[in-house]
């Protein structure tokens, strides 16, 4: 078993040993839907400690219809034919600062309602979000799975899970949980869906493929949140059109719409020694090879030539800083290129920003903090490549330039600042674009009447 996932995952970051903790032994043979049908605790024996759920926290009277569904049946369909809402178990590969977290936490404080109720789980024991799942009234549930070794009992763990919270559907949010949460509903009989995030192509070799076709057998549909996802995984996953549905991601409109308090800025102004700043161009990404940020420090030293007070703010943490702190120091922009680190602030950074950066050369889905950029009436300068030419109309709520080019990227800068009525239009039309596509209630909606599309209807509220 163990051989058989570590081949699926591919990669050495899979291949690891598990060392920190005692991990389940994997079997010697039999195929995989077989050993974990064998594995996983009966409704008989359920889990000694109970699993808290996210709607009993947040509202501690559950009604006794609710009770009676837990108890009398445990995949949570429909008790002495009366209607109740739709129990969602929502997965994710770790809670750590990064679009797919903070998208989920959006997904799920507006999906809570009479009608769908949520609950989190998380694999990879990293915490970083957990706050802020909590104060939103939320209480994610780490399954502390470190290796391919864990597998069983990670599975074994999100089929308990399933059947103690009486789960509907299982909703997938990353390719390491879309495995094991996918093969925990089928063992359980709840259908599951995922969200595909991101257009890299990785799939190419045999345990990748594999994998690929695993996913297919497992998920009852596939979210996309851009048009481009939705090709690439048609090309190079194999998904039928009729199990692929595109519902963009959503954001708050009107929180990053808003700007904020004009003390508030003035504090952070000075703060970060931007007083005699301008431009100020933003970055908010997590500091990757694919995000591009290496691109905008030779970038910088040509806006700097024209422009000799512009600051370059990156927020967002990640491998890429070893590089990139060499990089600003090589071109001699230490005061001119900052770092940031992770940052909570990021409406505010945006408020005082000038323009928003995003070089990112491959494999984006749809970027979080390019929506929140154009909703806080920024534009956006951004490589052409995945689904930027769905979000941003180049001349029109932006620019978008060639990905690997610090040079057009310097001249998209030059442009807007030569042209500041161009600059205003742009940023006006990107908050009209976000307010008419990208809303979060629009997102939840398509959501929840995809959950139902997988459900035996009348049995819900």
């Amino acid at each position: 078993m163990e051989h058989l996932l570590r081949r699926i995952h591919g990669g050495p970051a899979a291949a690891r040993q598990c060392s920190s903790h005692t991990s389940v032994p994997a079997p010697r043979s039999g195929a995989v839907h077989r050993f974990f049908s064998k594995s996983v605790r009966r409704p008989s024996q359920a889990p000694s400690t109970p699993f808290e759920s996210d709607h009993q926290r947040r509202n501690p009277a559950m009604n006794a219809l609710e009770t009676e569904a837990i108890g009398a049946d445990s995949v949570g369909r429909k008790v002495d034919g009366a209607k109740r809402p739709v129990r969602v178990l929502h997965t994710l590969a770790a809670l750590h600062v990064g679009g797919i977290g903070r998208m989920l936490l959006r997904n799920v404080i507006a999906l809570e309602s009479d009608r769908v109720h949520n609950y989190i789980a998380y694999l990879i024991p990293n915490r970083i979000l957990e706050a802020q799942y909590r104060e939103a009234g939320f209480n994610p549930i780490c399954l502390d799975h470190r290796c391919t070794a864990d597998a069983p009992r990670t599975v074994n763990r999100l089929v308990a899970l399933i059947r103690e919270l009486g789960v509907d559907v299982v909703h997938t949010n990353h390719s390491i949980d879309r495995l094991y949460a996918g093969l925990a509903a089928k063992i359980a009989a709840v259908p599951s869906v995922t969200t595909a995030h991101d257009t890299r192509d990785g799939y190419r070799s045999t345990g990748r493929r594999l994998r690929s076709w695993l996913d297919r057998q497992l998920l009852s549909q596939y979210i996309a949140v851009s048009a481009a996802v939705a090709r690439r995984y048609q090309e190079t996953h194999g998904v039928p059109a009729s199990r692929m549905r595109v519902i963009h991601s959503g954001i708050e409109f009107e929180k990053f719409a808003q700007p904020p308090a004009s003390e508030t800025m003035q504090r952070l102004i000075e703060q970060l020694g931007l007083q005699d700043a301008h431009p100020i161009l933003l970055n908010v990404a997590r500091l990757h090879a694919m995000k591009g940020q290496k691109y905008l420090i030779p970038m910088m030293s040509h806006v700097v030539q024209r422009w000799p007070r512009a600051r370059l703010l990156i927020v967002g943490e990640g491998l890429e800083r070893k590089r990139l702190e060499p990089l600003i120091a090589a071109a001699g922009l230490k005061d001119s290129v900052t770092l940031l680190g992770t940052r909570t602030d990021i409406r505010e950074l945006l408020a005082i920003s000038t323009f928003f950066m995003f070089p990112s050369v491959f494999g984006e889905g749809l970027p979080i903090s390019v929506l929140e950029a154009m909703a806080a009436g920024k534009v956006v300068i951004a490589s052409r490549t995945g689904p930027m030419p769905e979000m941003v109309k180049d001349g029109v709520s932006g620019l978008l330039v060639p990905p690997r080019d610090p040079v057009a990227l310097a001249r998209a800068v030059d442009q807007l600042m030569r042209s500041p009525e161009l600059s205003l239009q742009m940023g006006q039309r990107g908050q009209e674009i976000i307010a008419e596509r990208f809303s979060i209630e629009s997102t939840v909606s398509a959501m929840e009447r995809l959950y139902r599309t997988v459900l035996p209807q009348a049995r819900y509220a």
